[in-house]
């Protein structure tokens, strides 16, 4: 197993440990129009090649912070042989709207890693990021703000009662708090019309 295979195996652990669950399905790819799921039927995905085995040598928690919500870790190894990890931290929940991108390097495969280094906070939920580097040494992240928590922001009983229980109203509160930072207007020149924009930087 290569030093990248590996610790790549190890981060995935020690992320996920973070959320209660992780759910992959090939079929889920794509949804019926107009949101009709009644009688509707999606399409298989054929996997062509087995899946890889992968196996895990050391779990280890690197995120320094553990009152955070960590999530959607992306790696890259760089041609000086630094590993590159960005993901959304300072987060309450899954969905909530106060990610932030937050960058961590290692020097010596994986051993030891630096402080989190915040690349990306804007004032809307910042997410599900990407990391590689280009021929030419620039790193390009891409990744997505939203504004999708105010469905649960606006609707607290259908989740957010139950994950957070006799403290629902502190967190109401601050997320009512980091709401009303953005106009509507400014939320659409941010996250687009449909509460979510993919953007790539260097």
């Amino acid at each position: 197993m290569t030093r990248l295979t590996r610790t790549l195996a190890c981060l995935f652990t020690v992320f996920a440990s973070f959320n209660s669950s992780l759910h992959a399905d090939e079929t889920s790819l794509s949804a019926p129009e107009n949101n009709n799921t009644e009688g509707a039927s999606r399409p298989v995905v054929p996997i062509s090649l087995p899946a890889p085995v992968i196996h895990v040598e050391e779990v280890r928690r690197i995120s320094p912070n553990h009152d955070y919500y960590s999530g959607w870790p992306s790696l890259t190894s760089r041609k000086n042989d630094d590993l590159v990890v960005i993901y959304s931290g300072g987060r309450d929940y899954h969905v909530c709207p106060f990610g932030r991108l937050e960058m961590m390097t290692s020097k010596d495969g994986g051993k030891n890693w630096s402080p989190p280094h915040i690349i990306v906070n804007s004032d809307l939920d910042d997410r599900g990021p990407s990391i590689l580097e280009t021929a030419e040494g620039t790193l390009l992240i891409g990744y997505i703000s939203s504004s999708v928590y105010k469905r649960h922001l606006n609707n607290p009983e259908r989740l957010l009662n139950r994950v957070f229980g006799d403290q629902i109203e502190a967190h109401l509160s601050r997320w009512h708090a980091q709401d009303k930072k953005t106009t509507p207007a400014h939320k659409r020149e941010i996250a687009g019309e449909y509460g979510g924009r993919m953007l790539i930087r260097s």
